[in-house]
């Protein structure tokens, strides 16, 4: 079994890079490993598999940029002593640990409409009410990188499916595996697309919008798969295939 590991630029669509790894490597451990190309104003766009926090602050200090999803669990910080714009502050910042209940009572005051479920559903789409952006914080290597989070409301039957998947995974575990349970942390943030990024400029729409593009990758694979049946090629060695 054989894991293929591609970079794409999607402005130019030329193959930044092909490798070929083991079959049970990680992604996050490829990174480690072998990393991806950097330049300054790059934009990544990453799945979860390259969730990884060093690699987006060495994205950061080489002056890129990257669009990653949140991933439950990650702990994010705000700061807790911002100056006032009259008096800034000559002390050291320091931090908290984000409140998801204030981030998210937050965004539902802006999305509190007298609106239908079928209504709501309709208006998500294009209603920047119901987007959330907000500064945060990432700790790395001891040193606070600063990120934005975005989140956008999802209609309520994507959340639902989302919520369907939870189950099946922690039905789906045999007798010697141990119970799993979803959190409730994560049931409730299902309800959202979250994205962080070191992008500033960039507004929560366009990121969901940019996000988008990371497909084109699946859609390679697919086309792999389907039309050249990759996936259906006899033993050989690596040099041939």
């Amino acid at each position: 079994m054989i894991k293929i590991q591609q970079e794409v630029d999607l402005l130019s669509g030329k193959l930044l890079r092909l490798d070929f790894r083991n079959g049970t490597e990680n992604d996050s451990q490829y990174l480690t490993q072998k990393g991806f190309c950097v330049q300054a104003d790059d934009l990544q766009l990453m799945d979860l598999g390259y969730y990884k926090l060093t690699h987006w602050a060495r994205i950061d200090q080489q002056g890129g940029y990257f669009i990653t999803r949140y991933k439950v669990g990650t702990q994010l910080w705000v700061q807790d002593n911002l100056p006032s714009s009259e008096q800034p502050s000559a002390e050291q910042p320091s931090y908290k640990r984000l409140d998801w209940d204030t981030i998210l009572d937050k965004l539902t005051k802006n999305s509190q409409k007298d609106l239908s479920q079928k209504d709501l559903n309709a208006t998500l789409s294009h209603s920047t009410s119901y987007l959330l952006e907000e500064q945060v914080y990432l700790q790395v290597d001891k040193k606070m990188l600063p990120l934005r989070i975005h989140l956008q409301l999802l209609p309520q039957q994507v959340h639902q499916k989302r919520l369907n998947q939870y189950r099946l995974k922690e039905g789906n575990r045999s007798k010697n595996q141990k119970p799993y349970a979803t959190s409730v942390l994560k049931k409730r943030l299902a309800a959202y697309n979250i994205f962080l990024t070191n992008a500033t400029d960039l507004s929560t729409e366009s990121i969901c919008q940019l996000y988008t593009l990371r497909w084109q990758v699946e859609i390679l694979f697919k086309i792999w798969k389907s039309i050249f049946a990759l996936n259906q090629v006899g033993k050989m060695s690596l040099a041939r295939f």
